[in-house]
Formats: C-alpha cells, sequence, structure tokens
C-alpha cells in the first residue's frame, strides 16, 4: 500500500467580522483507496478543525492530484495565448440558462477553427469533447453544470478573449 497520490483539503472559514481566511492540509493517499475512504478523512479533517477554530467554516473541498496520463503534449505549441478561448455552450435540464464550457489556449488547427468559427464536424476535437460532456457519463459519473443540473445539448460555440491579469502589461514607459 503505496501512500503516492496527492490530496489537498481546503476550508474556508469565516470570522465575527464577515472576514474569511483559508485553511489547508495536503496529503498523500493510496491511489486504490476508494472515494468513500477520502470523504471520510476529508470529514474526520473538518471536525477536527471545527474543534480548533471559533470562525465558521462555510465551504469546504478536496483535490485530487493524479499523474498525468501519457500522451499529452509535453510543451505549449508555440504561439498558444490562454487569452483566446473556445467557450461550448450547453443546455442544461430545469433550466432556461446557458452552462459555457471553457476551453483556454484554444487551438489554432484547422480540426478546431476554420472561417474564425470553431470546428462542429462529427469526430474534429470540439464535437468529441461535446459528444463526452453530453453523452450522460456513466452509471458512476454524469455531466453537470455547478448547480448539478445534466448538460443535454449543445446550443452554439464561439470564440472569445479574455484578458488574463498575469498577461503582460500593456502600458510602456521611457527611461
Amino acid at each position: 500500500m503505496a501512500t503516492t497520490l496527492t490530496v489537498r483539503f481546503s476550508a474556508t472559514i469565516l470570522d465575527q467580522l464577515n472576514v474569511q481566511a483559508l485553511s489547508q492540509a495536503y496529503a498523500l493517499i493510496d491511489p486504490t483507496a476508494s472515494f468513500d475512504t477520502i470523504t471520510a478523512i476529508w470529514q474526520s479533517w473538518l471536525a477536527d478543525l471545527e474543534a480548533c477554530t471559533d470562525g465558521q467554516i462555510i465551504a469546504s473541498a478536496y483535490h485530487v492530484y493524479p499523474a498525468l496520463p501519457g500522451g499529452l503534449k509535453t510543451a505549449p505549441v508555440a504561439g498558444s495565448r490562454v487569452e483566446q478561448v473556445g467557450i461550448l455552450n450547453f443546455s442544461a435540464t430545469g433550466t432556461t440558462h446557458r452552462w459555457g464550457h471553457l476551453i483556454p489556449a484554444l487551438s489554432n488547427g484547422s480540426t478546431v477553427i476554420s472561417g474564425g468559427k470553431i470546428v462542429l464536424t462529427e469526430g474534429d476535437p470540439a464535437d468529441v469533447l461535446e459528444d463526452l460532456l453530453t453523452g450522460g457519463g456513466s452509471a458512476s459519473l454524469q455531466w453537470t453544470n455547478e448547480q448539478q443540473q445534466s448538460l443535454i445539448a449543445l446550443l452554439d460555440a464561439l470564440i472569445a478573449f479574455r484578458q488574463r491579469r498575469e498577461q503582460l502589461s500593456l502600458a510602456t514607459y521611457e527611461r
């Protein structure tokens, strides 16, 4: 039983002055551990943290960081920019609002963008991703929006540009 899978637990704590702070804990777990096992450990950590703080725990989450699978890019493609995004808008059960799946650094490849639009031809990358998200998932997973409403169908796709705070400053100066 090797403990090699990284997990991060986090809790947002609110004080009487409505100031929020984040508490985090890190762990290595056995990669064969069940989801229920990780959840039980997370709940124990929250209970122990709760006993140590006068603040109110208002949110908590845990993140599992498995090793990336082989076959992914080893470096970004030259000219890629996370500001150029693709947005796949989906309908979801119980709402008239669209839910947008963001694709940062949208590829400029001809099977992804053509004529200034996202290519949705059967079998091309955006269509394959759309099929995955609207395919219903599996017996143990269902694709949803933030409100846990099941995704139904792709409504539209668009290209947008979203400025990032980390990008280079657009201002210049002289010495």
